[in-house]
């Protein structure tokens, strides 16, 4: 999981999509199942950037990427 409060700060900020979109914060995570990726989900903001991630928000994210892998196979 990749998990970045102030991405004006992290490696990603001269990223090119991360500069277009305008992104301040994201989570982003691969969707696999079974051990097949099938690629990936990313939640950003244009908002200002935020307090870190807590664990649960976190735990959440892992969850609901799991649960669209499984929704992308059935």
């Amino acid at each position: 999981i990749i998990a970045v409060e102030k991405i004006s700060e992290s490696q990603y900020k001269d990223y090119q999509t991360v500069s277009v979109i305008g992104l301040k914060c994201m989570l982003s995570m691969p969707i696999y199942v079974d051990e097949v990726k099938y690629g990936a989900i990313l939640l950003g903001s244009t908002e200002n950037p935020r307090e870190p991630f807590s664990e649960y928000e976190l735990q959440f994210f892992r969850l609901f990427s799991k649960y669209v892998g499984f929704v992308l196979t059935s």
